[in-house]
């Protein structure tokens, strides 16, 4: 195993994969029980982020310009070529499924930051109500149907936080058979 610059593990509820970016211009991903996977990359990548689905894997990394995202198989080769999901500043990435797309939050230049990702590369912003303190992302999970965010606004005056929760799912469309 080469030496981690940023470490991640994530669960789609059957399968694990450990992801890690290294110093040598390689992100690395392992599903256990099996080997190493090196993919290249055009520059070091600084963070990393993974979440899955049951079906495949979105790998998210900042590469010191903006987020680069790559979908994986299960066994956590490539599927598909790379794609831009931000170009922008990010930090403390997230991904996590919400039951329709993929999530990936991040702060950026002290807010948090919500885009969606869909299985054909389509990358959307979602509204997260903002107040104008900066704000430190959490974690996020799939959990009952829905993407769980949860991040925190830091108030430099009182030295303190509040912890906030946000729920992202999509609503489902149903075939009405008469």
């Amino acid at each position: 195993m080469s030496a981690a610059t940023s470490l991640v593990a994530a669960s789609d509820g059957k399968e694990t994969l450990i992801a890690f970016a290294s110093a040598q211009f390689t992100l690395n991903v392992s599903v256990p029980g099996a080997g190493e996977i090196t993919i290249p990359t055009p520059v070091s990548p600084e963070s990393v982020a993974v979440g899955g689905n049951g079906k495949r894997w979105l790998l998210a990394y900042f590469d010191g310009g903006g987020i680069v995202g790559q979908f994986l198989r299960l066994d956590g080769t490539p599927d598909g070529g790379t794609f831009d999901i931000r170009h922008d500043q990010a930090e403390a990435m997230r991904v996590a499924w919400d039951g329709n797309e993929f999530v990936v939050s991040f702060e950026s230049h002290h807010f948090l930051e919500v885009w969606t990702v869909n299985d054909n590369h389509r990358v959307e912003p979602q509204l997260i109500p903002e107040e104008f303190l900066p704000e430190v992302n959490g974690d996020a999970l799939f959990a009952g149907g829905a993407a769980v965010l949860a991040y925190q606004h830091w108030t430099e005056e009182t030295s303190s936080a509040r912890v906030f929760t946000r729920s992202i799912f999509r609503p489902r469309i149903r075939p009405v058979v008469p």
